[in-house]
């Protein structure tokens, strides 16, 4: 099935030498961006941990925009920033970057992105 076809995808984010968390990529949060996104999956970076955001440099030029921008993101949420091409995890409550773009959400795991190390290789894929 592709991407255009599915409207979710359960994704597993393993961080080297912490473990795994487990999230749901949603379409219709923001269409052009979840397909894109699904097709490059699994997508390889690196962590970096700043004002209580995970901040996973990918190394995939996604080509998008800011489709559907959202103000407010919730603890758990899984955002793609254009800006520099980085998927975002949301530790806490926060005021949204201007210009990021809510794909999905975190459902298991969260507390162990928290202590993610500077540097850490991260994956994200599909799960089965």
């Amino acid at each position: 099935m592709t991407a255009k076809h599915r409207l979710s995808v359960g994704i597993d984010i393993e961080i080297e030498g912490i473990g795994i968390a487990r999230g749901e990529l949603k379409r219709y949060l923001a269409p052009m961006t979840f397909d894109e996104i699904v097709k490059k999956l699994p997508i390889d970076g690196v962590a970096v941990l700043k004002e209580n955001t995970l901040q996973i440099s990918i190394n995939v030029d996604i080509m998008r925009g800011s489709e559907k921008q959202v103000s407010k993101i919730n603890r758990g949420d899984i955002l793609y920033w254009p800006a520099n091409n980085s998927i975002l995890i949301l530790l806490e409550e926060r005021p949204a970057w201007f210009q990021s773009v809510k794909i999905g959400s975190v459902q298991e795991g969260l507390s162990t992105l928290s202590s993610v190390a500077q540097g850490a290789r991260v994956k994200i894929k599909a799960r089965d």
